[in-house]
C-alpha cells in the first residue's frame, strides 16, 4: 500500500507562438564508409557512414543558429547513420540507372485505353563478366 499523496504532472507544455518552419533540421555530408568487423582487415565489405544532423533556428535576415534538438520535429529528423558497402576485388559494380526511355504503346483497347511501358538500363563499371541489366516498369 502506497503512503503519501500522488505527484503532480512531471511534464508541462506551453504553446510558443512561433511558426513551425522557424526550426529545421540541417544535415552535413556523409563520411567515407567505415568498415566494420573483419571487413576492416580485408579493406572491403559492409560498413556505416555518418553525418551531422543539427536543429537550426531560422530568423529573417540572420544566419541560422544551432539550437537544442528539442525544438525540431523528431518525426522528420534525418538519419545520421547509413549502411554502406565497399566493393571487393572481383565484385560486379553496376552504375546508376539511366533515365526512363520514352514510353511506347504496347496494346490498345477501345475502352481500356493503352498500356505504356518504359525501360531503364545500367551497365557494369568494373568487370567485363558482368552482364548489362535491364528492368521494365509499367507506366500509366
Amino acid at each position: 500500500m502506497n503512503a503519501g499523496r500522488p505527484c503532480e504532472d512531471m511534464v508541462q507544455y506551453k504553446v510558443c507562438n512561433k511558426p513551425c518552419d522557424t526550426f529545421q533540421w540541417f544535415t552535413g555530408g556523409w563520411s567515407e564508409c567505415q568498415l566494420i568487423g573483419a571487413d576492416q582487415e580485408r579493406g572491403c565489405g559492409t560498413g556505416d557512414q555518418y553525418r551531422q544532423v543539427r536543429c537550426m533556428q531560422l530568423q529573417p535576415h540572420e544566419l541560422p543558429t544551432e539550437v537544442s534538438d528539442m525544438f525540431c520535429d523528431p518525426i522528420v529528423q534525418p538519419a545520421d547513420v547509413n549502411a554502406c558497402h565497399v566493393a571487393c576485388p572481383g565484385d560486379c559494380v553496376l552504375g546508376r540507372w539511366s533515365d526512363w526511355s520514352e514510353c511506347y504503346k504496347v496494346s490498345y483497347k477501345k475502352k481500356a485505353g493503352c498500356l505504356l511501358t518504359g525501360f531503364q538500363r545500367r551497365s557494369a563499371l568494373k568487370s567485363s563478366e558482368c552482364m548489362c541489366t535491364q528492368r521494365t516498369q509499367m507506366k500509366a
